[in-house]
């Protein structure tokens, strides 16, 4: 989603560009690096290039691979992770994960006994 809507405000990128390997390259990124990409990627002249020249997907795998770029860490996320429990909004999250398990747990135990009285 993303990936999205960083390339589409280029009138030059195609709009069926394969952003699904992009994202998969790109999993343990943080955001601000993948707008550096493209950032660095998408220059005035290659803007004017795209449509010549159409973006494709190695382009932006190579800056990925080049290794100028570290993807976070368990040790950053787990950080993150306490952080944001602490938060209000991480707060509220945790709270609503613990209703939705117990509604999930509920309609489970319906499931299996509409099951079982159908068994019967």
């Amino acid at each position: 989603m993303y990936w999205r809507e960083l390339l589409m405000p280029y009138h030059g990128v195609d709009r069926n560009f394969n952003i699904t390997s992009l994202v998969t390259v790109s999993v343990n990124y943080p955001l601000p690096v993948i707008k550096n990409v493209v950032q660095q990627i998408l220059t005035p002249r290659r803007i004017i290039q795209l449509r010549y020249n159409p973006l494709r997907s190695e382009e932006i795998y190579e800056v990925f691979v080049s290794g100028m770029l570290e993807p976070i860490t368990d040790k950053e996320y787990k950080k993150f992770v306490k952080w944001y429990s602490k938060t209000p909004l991480g707060k509220e999250r945790v709270a609503f994960n613990k209703f939705a398990d117990i509604k999930r747990e509920a309609e489970a135990r319906q499931r299996e006994k509409a099951e079982a009285n159908k068994k019967k």
